[in-house]
This record gives C-alpha cells, structure tokens and sequence, in this order.
C-alpha cells in the first residue's frame, strides 16, 4: 500500500484513518521521529500544530 501514499490513493483503504487534529501524541520504544526527513528526537514526543506559525513569501 506504500506507493499509493504518493499519489494519495491510500486514504480509501480500511486500514487508514484520516482525523483532523492540533495535537498528537506518539509513543513507540527505541524510535525516532523524522520531520521532512530531518531527525527531531527520540519517542516519546508531543507533536502540536500552530495556525501562522510560519510565513512563506514566494
């Protein structure tokens, strides 16, 4: 199912879960976390959204 992600085919599989969320939590035993493939840290972590957290000119 993997290569469905890219093209985000993967949302109808009854496997996958779609919520809209600000804030969730991620537990996992000797895992880190990647954010746009850059380490951030080791789990357990917080993760929270901030409406207008960052300004993109273009």
């Amino acid at each position: 199912m993997f290569p469905k992600v890219f093209a985000g085919k993967h949302v109808g599989h009854p496997a996958v879960q779609l919520r809209r969320v600000r804030t969730v939590e991620l537990a996992a035993s000797n895992i880190v976390a990647y954010a746009d493939g850059e380490r951030i840290g080791a789990l357990p972590m917080t993760i929270e959204v901030v409406p207008h957290a960052v300004c993109v000119l273009a």
